[in-house]
């Protein structure tokens, strides 16, 4: 019995020394490793999908048109004057429309040059338009910084729609409408004949910008190329007479007499308007 209990003895004392060796001297029961994603088995599926969500900092221009009174679009065509237009624009913000500040519609003649920017030459004349949504007290109001004359500013209105590529309970979405009515001498500009959509394609047009601001700075993008939102149209020719007299002279035979004499009528004053270069010939 003696010899039992001394055997059971030291297999005790090898397993625990076992134990000890194992945990200080060989490599630990568990480790860390890294796996190659070849050595996965092509026939594992797994069904379960992850949604993500990426939130944009800059408001996006999503749509935008130029239209007239019936709704038809005016991109790469021709405006009359005396008569009503709407810049039509689709703007989302991730960060809520609180954070939107400032949209702006900056529209030019480009007289001859498409990367020139006439309305930094400028505060008005006859070949500018500046129209500025802004939404920096709560209270959102439209107006137009210039010109003063040749163009009048007409109403504004904002719709919250959907974004379908939004992000719910962040993304907010407006549709917005800019009118405005271009005066009697807002510039000719007939384009070159070959117009051409999106961007400053064509010469001798009105080109126009919109772009959207937000509380951090963040600008809007939409044209890949130069992050804003760029295109063109032009303008039908316009020149009228407005008002003329007839001129009454009295004299005598072989007398020389003018509308300034007691029996004339005075001088006449002749009015006109025009868009573009003309001349008047009077007989």
């Amino acid at each position: 019995m003696g010899k039992r209990k001394i055997f059971s003895m030291l297999v005790i004392v090898v397993l625990v020394i076992s134990m000890f060796t194992n945990a200080f001297i060989f490599l630990p029961l568990v480790m860390v490793s890294k796996a190659n994603p070849g050595d996965v088995s092509d026939s594992y599926y797994n069904a379960t999908t992850l949604n993500v969500t990426v939130l944009e900092a800059e408001p996006r221009v999503n749509w935008y048109d130029l239209q007239n009174s019936t709704g038809a679009s005016m991109l790469n065509t021709q405006l009359d004057v005396n008569q009503q237009y709407t810049f039509k624009v689709n703007i989302s913000s991730d960060q809520g429309w609180d954070d939107i500040e400032y949209i702006n519609i900056t529209a030019w003649a480009d007289l001859g040059d498409d990367s020139g920017y006439n309305y930094n030459n400028t505060a008005g004349g006859n070949i500018n338009l500046f129209l500025q949504y802004e939404n920096t007290t709560g209270t959102a109001t439209y107006t137009m910084l210039w010109p003063n004359t040749e163009v009048t500013v007409g109403s504004m209105t904002e719709t919250i729609v959907t974004d379908p590529n939004g992000a719910p309970g962040y993304t907010e979405c407006y549709n917005l409408s800019f009118s405005f009515t271009p005066g009697y001498q807002w510039r000719y500009a007939p384009g070159d004949s070959s117009w051409e959509a999106g961007g400053y394609n064509d010469t001798w047009s009105w080109n126009f910008n919109i772009t959207c601001d937000d509380a951090s700075a963040y600008h809007s993008y939409n044209n890949p190329t130069s992050g804003e939102t760029i295109d063109e149209f032009g303008v039908y020719s316009y020149t009228e007479i407005v008002s003329a007299g007839w001129p009454v002279i009295v004299g005598n035979p072989d007398s020389t007499a003018s509308v300034t004499d007691p029996d004339g009528s005075g001088n006449i004053t002749i009015t006109t308007r025009s868009n573009g270069n003309y001349s008047l010939a009077v007989n």
